[in-house]
């Protein structure tokens, strides 16, 4: 990992987490995500820089506010410094809430808005919940630690630990599932849309639309049936000539190269093709879904 020295919150310190995969995101990655982005699409748009980040809301600007503080009362009670700091390990990204001096274990702080909240309560049942386990074995990758001190701390309460070991079934999958969303991050290619995606649609110019298109599809289906047959029957009427003409339709046989079998060209074996691809264009696509 490669520590960078940047502001959070700076323009800087954004660009960089658009262009790396943050510990924030992590839960989106593994598919259980309780805030934004919580689909891998709407993840890909943030980094493609089709969608604005999320802006600061109370709640964050509240844990950005008393992180320190609670910074503080774990290093004062524990006995061990922490200092906050953003760390790189090839496209992933972390933003500490605290490293230890000797690297080999971090801090990751929640402050939540009351003791009402699913944070707290989890807490006191002994439990992190699935998002914030994302965040923390995402930091623990990233960091090379051994263990994550996870500190929940809510206002007028004694502030909550838990020590978090890496896990490493949780870890393979976690980079497998980056590495197959960077793909897509790669080739400028979007994932595909998920039930979280979906807007439902009941205006009437929608219904009105909807049903011209499958009713047009269906004439479609019906008007290239009757052209296949026809362009038989014309072909199987020109056998036997060059080319037929009539009606204001010419027949005729046409010869069109095969293809080249790119892959059995030994000078291109192990070139790296992908430099050569056009830009890619995005269009969009009607399917008919049952159900």
């Amino acid at each position: 990992m490669n520590f960078v020295k940047l502001k959070q919150g700076s323009s800087e310190w954004l660009e960089l987490r658009r262009m790396h995969g943050g510990s924030s995101e992590a839960a989106c990655i593994m598919g259980c995500a309780k805030y934004q982005p919580d689909t891998w699409l709407k993840l890909w748009r943030l980094k493609a820089g089709k969608d604005a980040p999320q802006k600061q809301n109370p709640a964050m600007a509240r844990g950005l506010a008393r992180e320190p503080i609670t910074r503080a009362s774990v290093v004062a009670s524990m006995g061990m410094d922490f200092s906050p700091a953003i760390g790189v390990m090839g496209h992933l990204i972390g933003s500490f809430d605290g490293i230890s001096p000797d690297g080999k274990t971090i801090l990751e702080i929640k402050n939540p808005m009351s003791a009402e909240g699913d944070t707290w309560k989890a807490a006191l049942r002994g439990e992190i919940e699935p998002h914030y386990m994302a965040q923390i074995q995402h930091l623990l990758l990233v960091s090379g630690a051994d263990k994550c001190l996870f500190v929940v701390d809510v206002e007028g309460e004694p502030h909550w630990t838990s020590v978090v070991l890496p896990d490493l079934y949780y870890r393979t999958l976690l980079v497998h599932q980056w590495a197959t969303f960077w793909k897509h991050i790669e080739e400028f290619s979007p994932p595909a849309a998920s039930d979280g995606d979906i807007t439902p649609m009941l205006g009437d110019d929608w219904i009105l639309a909807a049903s011209r298109y499958r009713t047009a599809i269906v004439n479609l289906k019906a008007a290239e049936i009757v052209v296949d047959e026809a362009k038989k029957s014309l072909i199987a009427m020109c056998d036997g000539h060059s080319a037929c003409q009539g009606q204001g339709l010419r027949v005729q046989n046409v010869f069109r190269k095969g293809t080249v079998d790119y892959a059995k060209v030994p000078e291109l074996t192990g070139l790296d093709l992908e430099q050569y691809r056009k830009k890619g264009v995005s269009s969009w696509r009607v399917d008919e879904v049952k159900g």
